[in-house]
């Protein structure tokens, strides 16, 4: 890929590499300073070094030195008529550090992803072929955030999509459900949440920006809190669909008050884990016989500041609401990894993803003071994900054939995350697992 090339002091530069030699800032064509053969921008750089005289030689803010014969601190300014007997020299572009990168030589400065013109390291990217554009180099989430604009192409698992949510239309499970009925994808999104109606209302939202010849959403009651909700839910899907493709386990409570599921369990604990544990082991037989498929746990990096308490699991002498958050978020990685063992050989992958901070209601058990809360808003605006950025990390592990038979893993922006230790120890997974069926009635 060519980089613009553009003109000044006398020399053809790449865009890129036309940069102020103290404080690397991309200078425009006759904006700058010259000093010894280098470019600085004119203020602070040029000032700070070498003071203020020059010769202006068009352009806003245009100077051109010479080196002086006694003091290399004080430039002299060159003559506004160059005398007869003095010869121009030329030099050639400054030269740019070189990297190799898609079988090509780049100007480092130059590899940018042609989207967010990111500076990207070599190998932290790809060469995309879209079908209404030529080919595009992109970093990694740009990439996936264009299969929504570009509709290029993915090896998706036609079928059943199995959804579980209680957002509502504006949160970031609508993307992901979107990407699966577009008239492409043709796919039969189950949609399980607790509250038909706003489930209704937010299948209608997708339904209306999917178009014409779009796939199917089916509703399902679901109440993680209950573990004879997920039996029958579990019992209905079983009886009525032929096959599971993708199984994406999205639900979550945050920090929220107190309170126990049916059965008793701490709420966070109940409704993270063990209702998403039941419901998946209820599946995989329906899973298996859909090979390949696939298995989506959404986490959070928040599992860092959490471990498992299996003396006090249920938080019955003490409760805080932030560690038994990320206790359940902890859970679910380790879930994934003793699943991931479980299923090797079988056709069915699971992976986990930590999606960041984004736009979705699941902190609204979080007390925000009424004085703060616009500047909370202002900055969730300004700094959290939007629901379309925090839904491509789901939709590559859901659809992307880079991680066609990838499993055990956990994700963050589209790329294998490394996870603490706590996060990958083999026997508190096991003691977990075993565990867990007592709780849930798997084991007798």
């Amino acid at each position: 890929m060519k980089a613009e090339k553009v003109t000044s002091l006398g020399k053809d530069w790449h865009k890129f590499c036309l940069k102020c030699e103290r404080c690397n800032k991309t200078l425009n064509p006759g904006g700058h300073a010259e000093h010894d053969g280098k470019p600085y921008c004119h203020k602070p750089c040029y000032a700070a070094l070498y003071g203020p005289k020059g010769v202006n030689i068009g352009g806003a803010g245009s100077y051109v030195y010479e080196t002086p014969v006694n003091d290399d601190t004080a430039p002299v300014a060159m003559e506004t008529k160059p005398k007869a007997e003095e010869k121009k020299t030329t030099r050639g572009p400054v030269k740019a550090e070189k990297v190799s990168s898609l079988g090509k030589d780049w100007h480092r400065p130059c590899l940018r992803c042609e989207r967010c013109s990111k500076t990207l390291a070599p190998g932290s990217h790809a060469e995309v072929q879209f079908k209404k554009a030529k080919i595009k180099l992109l970093c990694n989430a740009s990439r996936h955030e264009m299969a929504f604009e570009d509709k290029y192409d993915l090896i998706v698992y036609m079928g059943s999509v199995l959804n579980y949510s209680t957002m509502a239309s504006h949160t970031a499970i609508n993307p992901v459900m979107l990407f699966f009925l577009d008239q492409k994808l043709q796919a039969r999104v189950i949609m399980a949440c607790r509250d038909r109606q706003r489930a209704e209302e937010a299948a209608q939202d997708i339904k209306n920006q999917a178009g014409p010849s779009q796939g199917e959403v089916v509703i399902k009651n679901l109440d993680l809190a209950s573990l004879q909700s997920v039996r029958s839910f579990c019992e209905e899907v079983i009886r009525e669909e032929p096959r599971i493709d993708v199984l994406i386990n999205n639900a979550g409570l945050y920090q929220c008050p107190y309170s126990k599921t049916e059965e008793g369990y701490e709420m966070q604990l109940g409704v993270n884990h063990l209702g998403h544990f039941l419901m998946t082991n209820l599946l995989l037989d329906l899973l298996k016989q859909s090979a390949p498929s696939r298995i989506v746990v959404v986490s959070s990096k928040l599992y860092k500041y959490g471990s498992i308490n299996f003396e006090d699991l249920n938080s019955e002498q003490n409760y805080n609401k932030a560690f038994c958050y990320s206790q359940s978020k902890l859970a679910n990685l380790l879930f994934t990894r003793e699943l991931a063992r479980r299923l090797d050989g079988t056709g069915v992958t699971v992976n986990a993803l930590t999606p960041g901070i984004v736009r979705t209601r699941l902190g609204r058990h979080v007390n925000i003071p009424l004085l703060i809360k616009p500047l909370f808003l202002l900055v969730s605006w300004l700094f959290f994900k939007s629901p379309l950025e925090g839904a491509q990390t789901p939709l590559y592990l859901a659809c992307s054939s880079e991680v066609e038979g990838v499993s055990g893993k956990c994700f963050a922006n589209c790329e294998e995350e490394q996870l603490l230790s706590k996060a990958t120890d083999d026997h508190t997974a096991k003691r977990l697992w075993d565990l867990s069926e007592s709780m849930v009635g798997l084991r007798r």
